[in-house]
């Protein structure tokens, strides 16, 4: 998967604020692709990792 804070004509968010904003809204497939962007802000990566435990909990719980 493409970098998903990019859009289809390659412009995107570089900045923390508008980076987290997009993870609220990532599925787990976005949220691992996420990942793999390099330097990658710290508050981001933390974002990334906790709205993928929410939603593992989530898919357990039903």
């Amino acid at each position: 998967m493409q970098n998903p804070f990019m859009d289809q004509s390659g412009h995107g968010a570089v900045d923390v604020e508008s980076r987290l904003d997009l993870v609220k809204r990532f599925d787990v497939d976005q949220l691992r692709a996420a990942l793999a962007v390099p330097h990658l802000q710290k508050s981001v990566v933390n974002r990334i990792h906790s709205r993928l435990n929410k939603l593992r909990k989530e898919a357990a719980h039903g």
